[in-house]
């Protein structure tokens, strides 16, 4: 079940979509609420979030990975292998935050390009979200410029290429060219994040750490007032 129903041959993206923005407008209501549904995450998220709310909790863990595994579900049923979110969805605490919060704590759902504006995650059981997921291991992966390629890297690389220490150093080095590529919060805590999973690259972080906080004036982060 898909929203767009139009023939490969008059896509100029190759992928079929299943549902954008434009949902109440450009679909079905059928399909609109399938969507609907699906990006509330279901009763399971529905039921996890008022049980949290009672014990006067925050959702844990293994809620989240519950609700993952209901999403991955869903989301395979669909055929849906790819799915991209706004990252201003991960700062709100509406259903949509735990639903991305749940993929992102599911194995099949690593995240493969992410920067200020926007999260995409794929089905690596998929031969398609594979193939994007072990190419960024393999450096096969595009991504539309360096910035966003050592970024995305460096994320990835720290859970699957750190077995030795040479290796650690290189994500880390990935991390810092981001940031000197486009300085930013979002290289900026990814660097402060490789640190704090690797003890040992500490004292280089929190040098270069140290010297964005001294020149932040001169660096103008953006949300820096």
């Amino acid at each position: 079940m898909h929203g767009d129903k139009s023939p490969t041959k008059y896509r100029t993206n190759p992928l079929q979509l299943f549902m954008d923005g434009r949902a109440q407008a450009a679909y079905n209501r059928d399909v609109f609420d399938e969507w609907s549904y699906l990006i509330a995450g279901g009763k399971i998220t529905y039921d996890k979030v008022q049980a949290a709310q009672a014990r006067g909790e925050d959702l844990t863990y293994e809620d989240y990975r519950q609700i993952g595994r209901w999403m991955d579900t869903q989301l395979t049923k669909l055929d849906v292998w790819l799915v991209l979110m706004p990252a201003s969805e991960y700062n709100n605490s509406g259903s949509t935050y735990h639903v991305i919060r749940g993929i992102e704590n599911d194995p099949n759902w690593p995240l493969v390009f992410f920067d200020e504006k926007q999260r995409l995650y794929v089905n690596k059981t998929s031969s398609s979200g594979k193939k994007l997921f072990e190419g960024i291991l393999s450096e096969k992966t595009l991504y539309p410029d360096d910035y966003h390629a050592n970024l995305n890297r460096a994320h990835n690389w720290v859970y699957y290429r750190q077995e030795t220490n040479e290796q650690k150093k290189r994500v880390l080095d990935l991390a810092i060219k981001a940031f000197n590529e486009n300085p930013s919060r979002t290289s900026l805590i990814e660097i402060i994040q490789i640190a704090s999973n690797f003890k040992e690259l500490s004292p280089m972080s929190n040098s270069f750490t140290g010297n964005i906080l001294k020149n932040s004036q001169k660096i103008r982060l953006p949300g820096r007032r």
